[in-house]
């Protein structure tokens, strides 16, 4: 980019901006005038961003092309990553349940054990030790490589539950039924503002 052209498009920039500080607008006259000095900078704004655009257009053009190329070879790995995320993650749930239920076996089976043996030291009965011992119940844990990091997640069960701190107001469906004629929305101001179009 020619730092000429850069000097120029300033020093044009410059100059309407002195233009709009120095207008005072006290009367009808100056604020006829003070209308034109805005046209004269809105149509200024236009031109500095077309030549802006034809500054950053090849530029943004090139860039969507290079993430085009890109994304279909992202993509589908992208896709296989999590297709075989999610197929682990269902394993190891899956397998965890498995843990679960034989270790909660285990605990039933040496506790109906214990109350036989109980039940036979209470009668009197000379109890053996056990020959056939039943396994400690298993740790509550898979032994593979995957790595895993928790995250506390949440799901709304019940939106009338939900505390009001946790809601937002819906700003956009507000605005699109205040343009609608919606005039009356408990809670909220509804006016009209003028903005001057040029």
């Amino acid at each position: 980019m020619d730092p000429q052209e850069i000097q120029t498009i300033q020093s044009s920039g410059t100059a309407l901006i002195d233009m709009a500080n120095a207008h005072i607008v006290l009367d009808q006259g100056q604020a006829d005038e003070a209308n034109e000095i805005l046209i004269k900078l809105n149509r200024g704004l236009k031109q500095i961003e077309e030549k802006r655009k034809t500054f950053i257009d090849p530029i943004n053009q090139a860039r969507n092309e290079i993430n085009s190329s890109f994304k279909k070879v992202v993509d589908p790995i992208k896709f296989a990553k999590d297709e075989l995320t999610s197929r682990l993650m269902a394993w190891r749930e899956k397998e965890q349940a498995r843990i679960r239920a034989e270790r909660e076996k285990a605990v039933r089976e040496e506790e109906r054990r214990q109350k036989i043996k109980d039940a036979h030291e209470a009668k009197g009965h000379k109890v053996k030790e056990e020959i056939t011992p039943v396994a400690k119940p298993m740790p509550f844990s898979v032994n593979d490589t995957t790595k895993i990091r928790k995250d506390w997640k949440h799901e709304v069960e019940n939106e009338a539950l939900v505390p009001r701190e946790y809601l937002i107001v819906n700003g956009p469906a507000i605005t699109a039924a205040v343009r609608a004629g919606v005039r009356d929305i408990p809670g909220v101001k509804i006016y009209q503002k003028e903005t001057a179009i040029f």
